[in-house]
C-alpha cells in the first residue's frame, strides 16, 4: 500500500471518529470513570467557578455522613420548618412554616425540585447539632467564618465548615463551599473536575443514589402545621392564626383548597433516558446552567 493511500485512510478514519463525537456546548466540563476512579477527558476542568445547586450534592452527602456519625435515622429524625427556611428565595420545595418533615423527606425536597428551603432547613438543623455536640467555645466560633452566613443568627456556618471537611476528605482540592444551597455567592466555588469526584462520592451512598434517580416523589409532613392550627382554634384558645366569625366562609374555602401532600418533580430531565441514573442540575446567573449526570452502560 503506497504512502498516499495510507495517508488518505488515516484522514478518513479520523474524520469518521470525530463525526461520532457530539457537540459539547458547556464551557467547562469533565468526564470521570466511577468504576476505575479515573479522569477520562475534559475542557477547562480545573478552572474555579460558582457551582449553583450542584452544591446540594455536598449538602446531601454531608447530611448522610453526619447521620451515620451521630447514629440518626433518616426517617425518624425530624426537622420543624422555620419561617426563615420557608421564605428562602430561588428554587423551592414550597415548604410550609411549622410543618415537620423527616430528614429523608427533606433530602427529596432538596434534590428533586432543588429546594433551597429544604437545603437551608437541613443545614440549620445539623449546624445546631454540630454546635451542641462539639461544645464550641467563643474562640472556636470566631475561627469559623463564612462570607454569606458569618453573622447569620442561625447555625448554618457550622454546617458549612463540616461540608468543607468532607470535601477535603474526598479530595476536592479546588473547592470551597460557602452555601448549603448554591445561591449566588462569590466564595462558593468549585471546578468541573471536583464536581465529578463529588458526584461519584454521592452516588456511593445508596440512599442518595436512589433519591437522585427518582423522577417524582410525594409525601405528607410528619406533623402538619395547618392541622395543628385548626386544633388550636377549635380549642377556643386565641392564637395568631385565629379567624373571626365574619371570615368563616373564606376560611372554609381555604381549607378545602389546602393540600397537605408535597409533590416534587426532579429537575433532571435526563432521567428516563436509557442509561442515565441520577445526579443534579443547577443554575444561577453567575454559574450558568450546570449539570452533574451519572450514566451506566452494561454495568459500567
Amino acid at each position: 500500500m503506497n504512502e498516499l493511500l495510507k495517508k488518505s485512510l488515516k484522514i478518513n478514519n479520523t474524520r469518521a471518529l470525530y463525526r461520532c463525537v457530539p457537540t459539547i456546548s458547556a464551557r467547562f466540563w469533565a468526564i470521570f470513570d466511577s468504576q476505575k476512579k479515573t479522569f477520562v477527558h475534559g475542557h477547562r476542568e480545573y478552572i474555579k467557578r460558582e457551582c449553583a445547586s450542584l452544591t446540594k450534592m455536598m449538602t446531601a452527602l454531608t447530611v448522610v455522613r453526619l447521620c451515620r456519625r451521630f447514629k440518626l435515622n433518616l426517617n425518624s429524625e425530624t426537622i420543624k420548618i422555620s419561617g426563615v427556611a420557608s421564605n428562602i428565595r430561588g428554587t423551592t420545595a414550597n415548604l410550609r412554616k411549622n410543618d415537620v418533615l423527616s430528614i429523608e423527606q427533606l433530602l427529596y425536597g432538596m434534590m428533586l425540585p432543588s429546594g433551597n428551603d429544604a437545603a437551608f432547613a437541613l443545614a440549620s438543623h445539623f449546624g445546631n447539632l454540630i454546635f451542641q455536640k462539639y461544645n464550641y467555645t467563643e474562640k472556636d466560633i470566631e475561627n469559623i467564618s463564612s462570607f454569606q452566613f458569618n453573622y447569620h443568627p442561625y447555625f448554618v456556618k457550622y454546617f458549612l465548615k463540616e461540608m468543607n471537611v468532607q470535601a477535603e476528605k474526598i479530595g476536592l482540592a479546588s473547592t470551597n463551599f460557602d452555601s448549603p444551597h448554591g445561591l449566588q455567592n462569590v466564595q462558593n466555588l468549585s471546578t468541573a473536575y471536583d464536581m465529578c469526584k463529588l458526584a461519584h462520592a454521592m452516588m456511593q451512598e445508596p440512599v442518595l443514589k436512589r433519591i437522585s434517580a427518582t423522577a417524582e416523589y410525594q409525601c405528607e409532613p410528619i406533623i402538619n402545621a395547618h392541622d395543628v392550627a385548626k386544633e388550636e382554634n377549635n380549642s377556643g384558645l386565641p392564637d395568631e392564626k385565629y379567624v373571626s366569625p365574619r371570615k368563616t366562609k373564606a376560611k372554609k374555602e381555604n381549607e378545602e383548597e389546602y393540600k397537605a401532600t408535597y409533590i416534587w418533580e426532579n429537575t433532571n430531565k435526563l432521567l428516563g433516558v436509557p442509561g442515565f441514573v441520577g445526579c443534579k442540575t443547577g443554575i444561577t446567573p453567575a454559574a450558568g446552567p450546570c449539570l452533574a449526570a451519572a450514566y451506566e452502560n452494561k454495568g459500567h
